[in-house]
């Protein structure tokens, strides 16, 4: 069937000390919440207009996350005592929502901590993941949203934001922190690099942090003919019956990165309409595309159509195509795998990272889904070879229970936690 992707519009652990055996605690989100005294905000959203216009699926241009602020930050006559405090920015991994940290205990741990004056107080920030593709690597492209403009500190972004709607978040760059896991970790140095001075400090779990590897020919590219298989594709139907749904996760993986990294669309002119009601009410918005400029003729591995349980469908004539990085074959295309390598972290700034005074912390274990422990070992010797020192977290699972990419997250968030209360400015 035909599918122009669809656009919608107007959206707005066990440490290295850990006990074997010890597991994640489960969910711990509170069930409560009250924007007006802050604890924890789990309605917390912001319009991004118009870094998220053309988002897929994601019609009032939000960016959704939960947001937890301590006690001692809030007004006295809520029993606080109007403490400035730090500001935390979590990211979390593919098909992560914003209440990923809290599902996974973020909520009793970091008040538990608090009280026994293990950490500072801080606000923390959790972020929602892309919805429909699991993710878009938090990468910049018009299906995919702008997000470096999102994670930056100038009028309208996220920490623009936070500002205004939460005065206890102190406003200097050194107390400001971000981290993620899996696609957040590439996510959170991405943010960093392209924002040099924002962030103060970087904790990450393994992650896509360099997509060819130490070699030149692994990293992500190793995983074009598990999409293949996943897919249970032959070279003849390969641009025709992609499968987006839930089940296909390695296949998801690489169609959010194609439409934030290689879409087919660099630049589009386009006209906006809404209906309203008898009270002048938005009922529904369209998009007009009335220009749209391409980077390619090329179409080998374009995909335009696709199969998705979740009911993709056009929408007015906004659809945008995009190049996977790979064959029918699973061969690398490399005019378009180039436009992924160009997204690498070591590409980024003309292969300047720009983290001088950037404390980073890495939890990292060869038990990592999708080979993301060889990318992170391949980023940290990168980072070490021009000079920056790291703080490095080894940890595994055990037999019954390995670390793969969420089951020791409760125990790695104290981790995480304890780095940032150290490396959070005076």
């Amino acid at each position: 069937m035909r599918s122009v992707i669809f656009i919608a519009i107007l959206a707005g652990l066990f440490t290295l000390a850990m006990v074997t055996g010890c597991s994640d605690r489960g969910t711990n989100a509170p069930l409560v919440s009250d924007p007006d005294v802050w604890n924890y905000n789990d309605n917390a959203k912001q319009v991004f207009s118009p870094q998220l216009r053309f988002q897929i699926r994601n019609p009032e241009e939000l960016l959704l996350m939960a947001v937890y602020t301590p006690k001692i930050s809030w007004p006295p006559s809520y029993g606080g005592e109007n403490k400035k405090v730090p500001l935390l920015i979590l990211l979390p991994p593919q098909d992560g929502d914003q209440f990923y940290y809290f599902n996974h205990g973020l909520y009793n741990l970091v008040e538990e901590m608090i009280a026994k004056k293990e950490i500072r107080p801080m606000a923390i920030a959790t972020i929602s993941n892309d919805r429909v593709f699991g993710g878009y690597f938090y990468g910049n492209s018009y299906p995919a949203g702008f997000y470096d403009s999102i994670f930056g500190d100038t009028y309208n972004s996220l920490i623009d934001w936070l500002l205004s709607d939460y005065p206890m978040i102190l406003p200097q760059a050194s107390q400001h922190a971000i981290g993620g896991i899996g696609m957040g970790a590439y996510g959170a140095f991405r943010a960093a690099i392209k924002h040099p001075g924002v962030y103060s400090a970087i904790s990450v779990l393994d992650g896509p942090m360099d997509f060819d590897g130490p070699t030149g020919t692994g990293g992500l590219m190793n995983l074009f003919d598990s999409v293949i298989a996943e897919q249970g594709l032959i070279p003849d139907s390969f641009k025709v019956g992609l499968d987006t749904s839930r089940v296909q996760p390695v296949s998801r993986m690489f169609i959010g990165g194609s439409l934030a990294f290689s879409p087919t669309d660099t630049l589009v002119d386009y006209d906006i309409t809404a209906d309203t009601n008898a009270d002048g009410d938005t009922l529904e918005v369209h998009i007009n595309f009335v220009n749209r400029y391409q980077w390619t003729t090329d179409s080998t591995t374009m995909i335009t159509e696709l199969i998705d349980a979740s009911g993709l469908s056009p929408n007015d004539n906004t659809g945008f195509d995009f190049m996977l990085p790979f064959d029918s074959i699973g061969n690398p295309h490399a005019p378009v795998w180039n436009l992924w390598l160009d997204n690498n972290l070591e590409k980024l700034n003309n292969g300047n990272p720009g983290l001088t005074g950037v404390a980073m912390w890495f939890g990292t274990t060869p038990e990592a889904d999708h080979g993301f422990y060889d990318q992170t070992q391949s980023w940290i010797s990168y980072l070490r070879g021009l000079g920056y020192t790291p703080e490095v977290k080894e940890y595994r699972g055990t037999p019954d229970k390995p670390a793969r990419e969420g089951e020791y997250v409760y125990d790695l968030m104290r981790e995480m936690l304890i780095f940032h209360s150290k490396n959070f400015g005076n």
